[in-house]
């Protein structure tokens, strides 16, 4: 016959797979922050002709033509 896991163990086992779900979609968050840098990174080294990478005041990245 089946013996029942104690409960206090089953409480700590119970949590633990509460903490390996958020570390999963952590990790997923992680890996999709990490996938747009690297096409932001691609993007960034082949900008359209005449064009340079530049960070505006506000943090966006945009490509701008180079002054003159």
């Amino acid at each position: 016959q089946p013996v029942p896991i104690r409960p206090a163990l089953a409480t700590r086992i119970n949590a633990r797979d509460e903490e390996a779900k958020a570390a999963r979609q952590a990790l997923a968050e992680a890996q999709q922050a990490l996938d747009d840098m690297l096409e932001l990174a691609r993007e960034i080294e082949q900008p359209p002709d005449g064009y340079i990478p530049w960070r505006a005041p506000n943090g966006d990245l945009m490509f701008v033509a180079p002054k003159e």
